[in-house]
């Protein structure tokens, strides 16, 4: 808000595009892709993730697409969140059809056809929401490729033991993992989570991992009594080494928010227990693999190239976004079905 990062935001750059979600990891997803490829935002709004719900009936965020319409500074309008609700909805895309500027979208699970029927833009992923708002400006975001994620998944299952088959995500951002489950679910079936996609998939225990897997760490179980896992990542690392001992864990995914109050060094923070979970597998003819993806801009206070490196450095499997970290995970997962 006027270039300022308020608790869990990104340094940017200012630019053209306002921003306007119930999703405080999407919006600063989509804002460090606008700052790494040159552009930024004017301001970006965040509702609460309960706005779209029913109850509040998305008054925040139909707010925020009048004020982001009528300011000069901003040029094109990005809205983010999971789905609205079903009474919720219709207002909220009569909203972006009067609106005056160009609006891409991106609520998770909303079909295409609905949103290009009030006049928005449609996205699929936040990767997709950053290159769809680019393509306005005429700016492009490349992410790997399905080739070079299958190379690298080939070099990552060499010297996996053959119990090895589930992949386990270990989340500080809700979003992050709502979007990870969604990959994952179209290539490799459905996961187990604290937070699922349906309630047929709920863990019993988030304490206990089955199956593929993603826990959200943010999550109440794990924030009682203590920040959330962006600011405070010791939670997902006291559970790294429980992850470490199962013999059908083949890979962990972390992500990494980097944000004004957080952690000064979050890579460095967590590579102790990345090493010894490592070490662990390996004395037990295991090979545990990590994936990594780093969220922030070179301009934060942890500089994310820094952070990216370090991570590098310990051998963990980097990729430029969570949804490319999250198709790496799953084509291990999906070659280590064909190996077993």
């Amino acid at each position: 808000i006027n270039d300022l990062a308020l608790v869990l935001a990104s340094i940017t750059n200012s630019g053209p595009f306002g921003i306007c979600g119930a999703s405080g990891t999407g919006i600063q997803h989509v804002a460090a892709i606008l700052h790494e490829c040159g552009s930024g935002i004017s301001q970006a709004i965040g509702t609460g993730g309960n706005d779209l719900k029913a109850p509040v009936g998305g008054l925040m965020m139909k707010m925020g697409i009048e004020v982001l319409d009528k300011d000069p500074e901003t040029k094109y309008i990005i809205l983010i969140s999971r789905k609205p609700a079903e009474s919720v909805l219709p207002d909220v895309l009569k909203k972006i059809k009067a609106c005056s500027k160009p609006v891409v979208v991106y609520f998770m699970g909303c079909e295409r056809e609905i949103i290009e029927e009030a006049g928005g833009i449609y996205a699929s992923t936040l990767d997709d929401c950053g290159i769809k708002a680019l393509e306005l400006i005429g700016k492009t975001f490349t992410v790997e490729s399905g080739e070079e994620i299958h190379k690298m998944a080939l070099d990552a299952v060499k010297g996996m033991a053959k119990s090895q088959k589930y992949l386990r995500g270990m989340y500080a951002g809700g979003t992050y993992m709502d979007e990870a489950m969604r990959v994952m679910e179209k290539e490799i079936g459905p996961v187990w989570s604290n937070a699922p996609l349906s309630e047929d998939l709920r863990l019993k225990d988030s304490f206990v991992s089955q199956g593929n897997c993603c826990v959200d760490y943010g999550e109440e179980e794990f924030t009682l009594g203590r920040p959330h896992p962006a600011i405070d990542p010791g939670a997902r690392k006291m559970e790294i080494m429980r992850e470490a001992k199962d013999p059908e864990t083949a890979v962990i995914i972390l992500d990494f928010i980097l944000t004004p109050p957080g952690h000064p060094d979050p890579a460095g923070d967590i590579i102790p227990e990345i090493k010894r979970a490592t070490e662990a597998a390996a004395a037990e003819g295991r090979k545990l693999v990590f994936i990594g993806c780093v969220l922030g801009t070179d301009a934060d206070i942890q500089n994310k190239a820094l952070q990216v490196e370090k991570l590098r450095k310990a051998g963990v499997y980097m990729c430029k976004t969570n949804c490319t970290a999250s198709l790496l995970a799953c084509e291990i997962v999906k070659l280590q079905g064909r190996n077993a």
